[in-house]
């Protein structure tokens, strides 16, 4: 089956409760599921509002299993999330996400492209999910948690601003996530900049700007990486570690810490590296002489 709702930038299509005082959850929401015609179905200037009130989905658009472009879209007081995706691959553009009692977006895998976002004022995070994402030219801001929240995959961060979030900018959960960020911006947000669990890789992140965070640096919160491994490149913030880093395996796994020439890693009181203590595990401190790793206090 497919949708067809191709309004235009001076007559969008508005989808919103008939109630005389609406409020969100008042109707369900959009479902595209795996069997929606991709080459028939269209949202372009549309606005979705006062809903996701349907169990399980709790979002005004959900979209599960298809390959399909969404642009111009206004998402706004869902009694859940502005947007789910599930193993769908997504080309978002222009779309602005709100005032959603949940997360602005949702997105849990596959292959999301993702540009001109604006994602403000939401209860949870502001976009949270995992997936192979590119994420450019678009604005996080004043969400009650985080800025993103990555729980997995790849993702690479173009032009993004991260501001005014009541956690952290940017926080990773546990899982091998790999990061790239190029010139972006994260500033006054009640966390730190970046929050990281230690099995997140930050590959780069050229021409990063923060300011008015809690701190100007790279949090590593207290865990166990138990799987993989994952690098702590030199990106011109310290990394402090908040307490303790255990790097030891399961399922016979050996996981591996590297630290790159040149950074500084802060501990907290009490904080430290646990290395290999009740199963295999390393770490990879390789400095130079003209670059060497610096452990300190915070």
């Amino acid at each position: 089956g497919a949708l067809l709702a191709q309004g235009t930038a001076t007559r969008p299509i508005t989808f919103t409760s008939a109630n005389t005082t609406k409020a969100p959850g008042d109707w369900g929401g959009i479902v595209l599921g795996q069997g929606t015609d991709p080459t028939l179905t269209v949202l372009d200037y549309c606005i979705l509002e006062y809903g996701g009130g349907v169990p399980g989905r709790q979002a005004l658009l959900a979209v599960d299993q298809v390959t399909l472009p969404l642009q111009h879209l206004t998402l706004q007081y869902s009694q859940g999330s502005g947007l789910t995706s599930y193993q769908a691959n997504l080309t978002l553009t222009s779309l602005t996400s709100r005032a959603n009692l949940d997360s602005g977006l949702q997105l849990d895998g596959g292959t999301l492209t993702l540009s001109n976002l604006t994602v403000s004022n939401n209860g949870q995070a502001g976009l949270s999910g995992y997936g192979t994402v590119s994420l450019q030219d678009s604005t996080l801001s004043q969400n009650a948690a985080w800025g993103l929240r990555i729980d997995g995959g790849t993702w690479t961060l173009t032009n993004v601003t991260l501001t005014g979030n009541g956690a952290d900018g940017l926080l990773t959960n546990p899982g091998n996530i790999q990061v790239t960020l190029a010139t972006s911006t994260i500033t006054n947000n009640a966390g730190y900049p970046l929050n990281l669990h230690p099995g997140t890789t930050l590959v780069s992140a050229s021409g990063l700007t923060t300011s008015g965070n809690l701190a100007e640096v790279i949090a590593v919160r207290a865990a166990t990486m138990s799987s993989g491994s994952a690098t702590l490149n030199a990106l011109g913030l310290p990394y402090r570690f908040l307490g303790n880093v255990v790097i030891q395996g399961t399922g016979g796994a050996s996981p591996v810490l590297t630290l790159a020439p040149g950074i500084t890693v802060q501990m907290n009181p009490g904080a430290g590296l646990l290395i290999g203590a009740a199963a295999p595990g390393a770490l990879l401190a390789q400095g130079t002489a003209t670059r060497p790793i610096t452990f300190t206090s915070a």
